[in-house]
């Protein structure tokens, strides 16, 4: 939300901006708990419905950035995706990859770590025990990872398909003009 407001933003307060990520809070979590079901249905299926994944991808941005309703941001998603359906797929996948990346890696390159420079015990790799603080701490190098890919390909598409960045910049202007009295 930060990132999308400083694009055009002239003047933004941090109070304004988590007041409102507050209130989107709850829609935002179940968007993205959707978008994870469909990624983990598509993955146990192998070929199941592949379109779902990238269909849905931009929905959290859409919510945010775009100011939509959770079923708007939902049908706007379906639509950047479609405009340009393989690079939403190809981004779907990188993040997929970079997911299994992150945890793989935070687990090796912490267990590794921890005996060859700390010659301490690690804890159980994470094939044999399921999980460890690792690859959790994994986790959490990937999130901010993929949001930043998702929110990158968003305004590439935008940009690209619907000239995004003059709409938001004209939209910016009126707003700046209403404040000073500007009638357009």
């Amino acid at each position: 939300l930060l990132t999308g407001r400083l694009i055009f933003a002239s003047r933004l307060t941090l109070g304004a901006v988590l007041l409102e990520a507050l209130k989107k809070l709850p829609a935002f979590i179940l968007i993205r708990f959707i978008e994870t079901a469909l990624l983990f249905a598509t993955a146990l299926v192998l070929i199941g419905p592949i379109w779902s994944v990238p269909a849905t991808m931009f929905s959290g941005e859409a919510l945010i950035l775009e100011e939509k309703g959770f079923g708007a941001a939902i049908n706007r998603s379906i639509q950047v995706a479609h405009a340009e359906f393989g690079e939403a797929l190809l981004s779907s996948l990188l993040i997929g990859i970079l997911a299994v990346a992150c945890i793989l890696g935070g687990d090796v390159v912490g267990r590794s770590t921890i005996e060859l420079l700390f010659d301490a015990r690690a804890p159980l790799p994470l094939w044999e025990d399921g999980a460890s603080w690792l690859s959790l701490l994994g986790f959490w190098i990937f999130v901010p990872a993929a949001t930043v890919l998702r929110f990158f390909v968003y305004i590439n598409i935008r940009t690209r398909t619907e000239a995004w960045d003059v709409q938001a910049r004209f939209v910016a202007l009126a707003a700046e003009g209403a404040r000073e009295g500007v009638r357009s």
